[in-house]
């Protein structure tokens, strides 16, 4: 199967169009509403995201490339985009599809669904030129670009294209026919675009074009030392230029490390198993494995080499993805799980090696071609065109079933006329960064914000183009955690930590009904704030202006510039504090009585009356430094009447981390669910304020809250 064969445009042309149709009636659900909404995988935050992303590099591409990588989200932290992938060479899709549509969702979605029909034709094409007869290549293709993930579509497939795997073994396959010139472009060309439209694509498809370069190396033809330096050439341009583009990533990954954000492998069970080991995807994988050890050993000569890169493709990707030895398990010989990618230096991000599914859906591709020549070769023509009919049954029926099975989510939640609102007042009182309330976390949105509400809010500032105070990306900068502390500003002095931290200029809320019983109280405090105006009301929607501006850049500054273990995620710097600084008053509130051996809520006030900054943000959560200033919650027994002048015993003490840096005269005021005694008896709480493994100051000057607490034995009940 490996001679090259003459493939004629017109053919391509009608093969193209037939899959486009094909695809055209499976995806015609979510393409009718795909200018708001679309389908969902595992995570309905990253699908955005994914819109995000490729409404940014286009726009940031024809704006400002130098500032490519500044995507305005946690602002003002620098290289946002470096948090997640840039999809830079799917911009030749999406870019002319926005051109023409003006709307990122539906460009995005328009994108993902020209892959189906490319990836099935490139697969086909490469079939073809392997010596393949149409009518199974046909097939094949389609069931390719069905294959691991494809189905039910779903934007984050951006992430992972399969796409290139084919185009890179025809070019390489090409390559190797004639080693000119023109064709080492070509195969480079296609790897840059490879490379570049994400690192998981990037891995996989390196991983797939090295095996298929090595069978093209082996394959008995002239020339193949010159074969063997065009292509390391122009895989080595490609690399080159992969690792150019991939130098902010290296500068935001000293920041991840420094922050202490996980890397490494997640996701190996269950997830791996639903694609390799679930019941019914592991009897196909079984299946077409063994198929394929048939072919390999009864097919011709050009249908074993087809077999042995299939099977090796498959076996390949097993191992990658850390399933154990597929050949031993087929045999049913049980094998532990096996080297995994995230292993290597500078490839923990690959966190999910369950995707290197994608690479096994290539090999069962072409194993699936081999057993079909095969069944040509052995048993008739009328039995291979058999085999092909109910091959594509099964993938009409399994796989092209799946792509109705996902219902589209809503992820433009706001008519247009709210953004054009937003636009004509902020061009009147001035831009500047917004933040949007509620904020839900991606996995808790629910059915009505499904994907939380920040992707959301990221898709509506490709609108207004005013930057974010929050945003979701894969790796968050150090500064985040303290930012979601205070997402919910009760308060002015809790409003002003926003403002200081992030010149926070815009608040906009959401309809009453999208706040839960919870919550819908922070929505009416927020309204009470005497440092907000508000500007506009849309369809329940209220736009709102902060008055007040930071006190200082400081925190802006060092939130820009990146800070690192030798302050705190605000920029204040981590050592022992002056005597003029460790000045200050608490203020302490808890009901009583309270349980012993239980969590009683109290209410906390910190004011700091001294002349410097406290460090008091911590980022890294296993770790605490010595110099954060922390509260410290002390419970003494109170001395027995029989027993007079009896020293109290300290029986319990609990360290309280501070949730920001207070600045001289800044109360700050927080809950904590203070730890009681396991004995029921009468206590005195004393809680004060400390800078060090033992809690205390060196020098005197913060004044100790302290009450009388009973502790009782069983938990209370409050009267109806």
């Amino acid at each position: 199967m490996f001679p090259t064969v003459r493939i004629s445009l017109s053919h391509t042309g009608w093969s193209g169009l037939a899959y486009t149709l094909i695809f055209l009636g499976l995806s015609w659900h979510w393409l009718a509403v795909a200018d708001t909404s679309s389908g969902v995988g595992a995570n309905a935050a990253d699908e955005p995201l994914v819109v995000y992303i490729l409404g940014w590099v286009r726009l940031a591409l024809s704006t400002q490339p130098a500032q490519l990588f500044d995507a305005p989200i946690n602002f003002p932290a620098r290289l946002q985009l470096a948090g997640s992938e840039h999809l830079l060479s799917t911009q030749i899709l999406f870019a002319p599809i926005y051109q023409l549509t003006q709307n990122n969702l539906l460009a995005a979605n328009l994108t993902l669904f020209l892959t189906y029909p490319i990836s099935a034709l490139a697969m086909q094409r490469l079939l073809l030129a392997l010596g393949s007869r149409a009518f199974p290549a046909f097939v094949i293709g389609l069931g390719f670009s069905l294959g691991p993930f494809q189905a039910p579509a779903n934007l984050h497939l951006l992430q992972y294209l399969n796409l290139y795997l084919p185009l890179v073994a025809l070019a390489l396959l090409r390559l190797r026919a004639v080693p000119s010139a023109g064709r080492m472009a070509a195969f480079g060309l296609i790897t840059v675009l490879a490379l570049l439209s994400s690192y998981y694509t990037a891995i996989i498809t390196a991983v797939g074009g090295g095996i298929w370069g090595l069978l093209e190396l082996s394959r008995k033809a002239p020339e193949r030392s010159r074969f063997l330096g065009l292509a390391a050439i122009a895989a080595g341009v490609a690399a080159s230029l992969l690792l150019l583009i991939s130098l902010p990533y290296f500068d935001y990954l000293e920041l991840i490390k420094q922050g202490g954000i996980a890397s490494g492998p997640r996701g190996i069970s269950p997830l791996s198993r639903l694609i390799f080991a679930n019941e019914t995807s592991w009897v196909h994988l079984r299946l077409i494995f063994r198929l394929g050890l048939a072919a390999l050993v009864f097919g011709s000569k050009s249908t074993r080499r087809c077999a042995f890169g299939g099977l090796m493709t498959v076996w390949v990707a097993r191992h990658l993805a850390g399933d154990g030895d597929l050949f031993l398990q087929t045999l049913g010989i049980i094998s532990p799980p096996s080297f995994s990618i995230w292993s290597i230096p500078g490839l923990e991000f690959f966190r999910y090696p369950f995707r290197f599914a994608i690479l096994a859906g290539f090999g069962c591709a072409l194993t699936a071609a081999a057993v079909l020549a095969c069944a040509r070769e052995r048993l008739g023509m009328p039995i291979m065109t058999g085999l092909t009919i109910a091959l594509a049954l099964f993938i009409g029926i399994e796989r092209g079933g799946a792509m109705s099975i996902n219902h589209p989510v809503k992820f433009i939640d706001a008519s247009p006329k709210l953004v054009q609102r937003i636009i004509e007042v902020t061009a009147k009182h001035g831009q500047g960064p917004i933040l949007e309330l509620p904020y839900l976390a991606p996995l808790n949105g629910g059915q009505l914000l499904r994907g939380g509400t920040e992707v959301r809010s990221m898709l509506r500032s490709l609108e207004h183009g005013m930057p974010l105070v929050l945003g979701h990306t894969g790796y968050k900068p150090r500064h985040r955690p303290q930012i979601r502390k205070q997402v919910y500003p009760y308060s002015s002095p809790s409003l002003q930590r926003l403002v200081d931290a992030t010149s926070l200029r815009w608040i906009l809320l959401r309809p009453p009904d999208q706040w839960s019983e919870s919550t819908i109280r922070n929505r009416k405090a927020i309204l009470r704030i005497p440092t907000l105006t508000s500007r506009a009301s849309v369809d329940g929607w209220e736009l709102l202006e902060v008055t007040s501006r930071p006190w200082s850049s400081l925190w802006i500054d060092s939130i820009r510039a990146g800070t690192d273990e030798s302050s705190t995620a605000l920029g204040t710097p981590l050592t022992a504090l002056e005597k003029s600084a460790v000045r200050g008053s608490i203020q302490l509130s808890l009901g009583q009585p309270v349980a012993a051996q239980g969590r009683a809520s109290a209410t906390i006030v910190i004011t700091n009356l001294g002349e410097g900054i406290w460090p008091a943000t911590n980022y890294r959560r296993s770790t605490q430094n010595p110099f954060l200033v922390r509260a410290f919650a002390q419970w003494r027994e109170i001395s027995q009447p029989e027993i007079p002048d009896t020293p109290s015993r300290v029986v319990h003490e609990q360290a309280l981390t501070l949730g920001w840096d207070l600045r001289p005269g800044e109360p700050y005021a927080f809950f904590a669910k203070l730890t009681t005694p396991p004995v029921p008896g009468s206590y005195s709480l004393a809680l004060k304020i400390g800078q060090g493994e033992d809690g205390s100051f060196r020098s005197l000057g913060v004044t100790s809250a302290e009450q009388i607490i009973e502790v009782l034995d069983a938990e209370p009940v409050s009267p109806d």
